[in-house]
């Protein structure tokens, strides 16, 4: 029962990571125009957030629904990235150790900053003054 049970748990694993992966791709699309635009706003394209508008390009990263629906406009373009995941993760992988290091610097500093503590009093009208 319990081989039957690790089984079963690592095909839904498998099966809900195969089905629910967002592999995405940035492509550039050269010489673009109006047209090109309002084709890609009509097929149901974001252009809003993301895209990268340029003189004679266009940059956007897409997920492969997106670019199914590019295609079916007869859009050309190139592809720059093909697999977006395995590009952010190795940018992540690079840029990790530099990041755990800044933290434990501004952790230290936090606690050193902590540990101070002013000697002088703070005017408060509830404060004894000693008045004569």
């Amino acid at each position: 029962m319990r081989t039957f049970t690790l089984l079963l748990l690592a095909i839904t694993l498998f099966t809900t990571n195969l089905c629910f992966s967002q592999s995405g791709k940035r492509i550039k699309i050269n010489n673009y125009t109006q047209t090109t635009i309002n084709q890609m706003i009509a097929a149901g394209i974001d252009l809003r957030c993301g895209a990268i508008f340029e003189e004679d390009y266009i940059q956007i990263e897409l997920s492969e629904q997106d670019l199914d629906m590019l295609d079916n406009t007869n859009i050309t373009y190139d592809v720059l990235i093909s697999d977006l995941t395995t590009f952010y993760q190795e940018q992540t992988n690079e840029d990790l150790p530099l990041a755990i290091q800044q933290l434990e610097m501004a952790k230290a500093q936090s606690v050193a900053q902590r540990g101070s503590v002013a000697s002088s009093s703070i005017n408060n009208f509830l404060q004894y003054q000693g008045c004569d």
